[in-house]
């Protein structure tokens, strides 16, 4: 999530210190989250647990009972709090207010960035009304790398509720933390419907790998786009589990070559309906 990324980094640290309109160009894009969805089912396909990325980077966690919600939970990460809502059954709600918690985080290391590299230059050949032509890309990208533990020992309303300690204490986007909580209970021998339930010590490590690629025209320097992706590997350090999440479009640098990468880069930038990659330099 690289909205909010670079801002969860800063107030991690301040916490423990205290396009040229040419036919042919493809228009800008911006990831949009808030309508993609990853859910939790029973069995029997009731909905459990669902949860999402807001567009400003922060997600949102909602837990069901036979189909009604039963509690909110929402990752503020310009204000590093969690916003929690807890609906009774008599359709009343509590509201209840506390910060991402970073007293038991541990040993972490503060995001890493290079500097805007160049990795090459990728030259498509493409056919339109008037013949061939060949247009291209300078690729550029900064990578950011970092570490963070944490221990997730404690008692947890529901599954809800530590997915959103999981991603505010880890900086995860949605998925990534569900999916670990999800993982978490399951070797802990809770069911996912699990209320009031304590976690041992279980100390969780998040090591993430951001790239941001910007593509330059060959032949127009004022067209350009960018996009980014990031890679998450969370381990437990007693071996429990390791699990590897993506985020955008990631590609590490390594990809040069590889034609997904190339139709990525094309499809930031290009817009021409017959075309091939003609070059990788």
């Amino acid at each position: 999530m690289k909205i909010w990324n670079r801002f969860i980094s800063f107030a991690l640290a301040t916490t423990l210190l205290l396009t040229v309109p040419l036919v042919s160009f493809a228009a800008g894009t911006k990831n949009s989250t808030s309508s993609d969805f990853t859910t939790v089912q029973s069995a029997s396909g009731e909905l459990l647990v669902r949860a999402y990325d807001l567009d400003n980077g922060d997600s949102v966690f909602e837990q069901y009972n036979d189909g009604k919600l039963v509690s909110r939970y929402t990752v503020d990460r310009s204000k590093n709090v969690i916003n929690e809502l807890v609906y009774s059954s008599d359709g009343t709600s509590k509201q209840l207010q506390r910060f991402i918690p970073t007293e038991k985080n541990f040993d972490i290391v503060l995001p890493q960035s290079t500097m805007s590299r160049r990795l090459g230059r990728i030259r498509f050949q493409y056919t339109d009304g008037t013949g061939t032509g060949i247009c291209g890309a300078y690729v550029d990208y900064v990578k950011e790398t970092g570490n963070k533990k944490y221990d997730i020992n404690g008692t947890y309303r529901d599954l809800a509720g530590l997915a959103s300690v999981v991603a505010g204490a880890l900086s995860l986007p949605a998925a990534p933390a569900l999916a670990i909580s999800k993982t978490a209970l399951a070797y802990f021998g809770f069911a996912m419907t699990a209320v009031q339930f304590t976690i041992p010590q279980c100390n969780l490590n998040s090591q993430y790998e951001q790239i941001e690629y910007t593509l330059t025209d060959i032949n127009h320097s004022s067209h350009k786009n960018s996009f980014w992706g990031t890679k998450y590997v969370i381990t437990e350090s007693g071996n429990k589990f390791n699990n590897t999440y993506t985020d955008g479009e990631y590609y590490p640098t390594t990809s040069w070559g590889n034609q997904n990468f190339g139709m990525t880069i094309y499809n930031y930038l290009f817009t021409y309906s017959n075309w091939n990659i003609y070059a990788w330099n």
